[in-house]
């Protein structure tokens, strides 16, 4: 709603969605997606001494939290309707919404105040803070940055979405 308000002086439009975008950026999307998988295991130890130091320096003891939460999803205890509920939410519905509010309305904001850069630092940093885990802020900013760059190459928020889609669904 703030978005529509700044913007009320131009005619309303969905941000980047339009088309498909450029042709070529779809393949380069997939390819950085790749890519991403091969640095991540880097970037996840660099977060893991950064979170042990921090911890350190605070006085406390740094115990990562256990990623138990898909086998929770996909165990006995939900009933098939729910856990199909959380499936959908989980790859299709999130997604959609966190793209819209961070490569959208986000990207577009700071965009026209600091630029593809800044725009591309500030909802990468958010994005990673977005899922409140300090111990996955380093990797999901990366991902947010690649969904960022995605967006700025295609000039549609369909790539990302999909993008994004398609990591929620190989993160399930």
């Amino acid at each position: 709603l703030c978005w529509r308000i700044r913007d009320r002086r131009e005619a309303w439009r969905e941000p980047g969605m339009p088309g498909v975008g450029r042709w070529w950026a779809w393949p380069l999307a997939l390819a950085l997606y790749a890519g991403y998988y091969q640095v991540i295991p880097l970037v996840g130890r660099l977060n893991h001494i950064v979170m042990v130091r921090l911890h350190q320096w605070g006085g406390w003891t740094y115990v990562p939290e256990p990623q138990d939460v898909m086998l929770y999803i996909f165990s006995d205890i939900l009933s098939d309707p729910i856990r199909m509920i959380l499936v959908f939410f989980t790859v299709i519905a999130g997604p959609i919404m966190e793209e819209l509010a961070f490569r959208g309305m986000g990207f577009d904001a700071y965009r026209r105040t600091g630029g593809v850069v800044g725009a591309l630092f500030w909802t990468s940093l958010l994005f990673g803070l977005y899922h409140f885990r300090l111990d996955l802020v380093m990797p999901l900013g990366i991902l947010g940055l690649l969904f960022g760059i995605v967006r700025a190459f295609s000039r549609t928020l369909w790539c990302p979405i999909l993008l994004h889609c398609l990591h929620n669904a190989v993160a399930l």
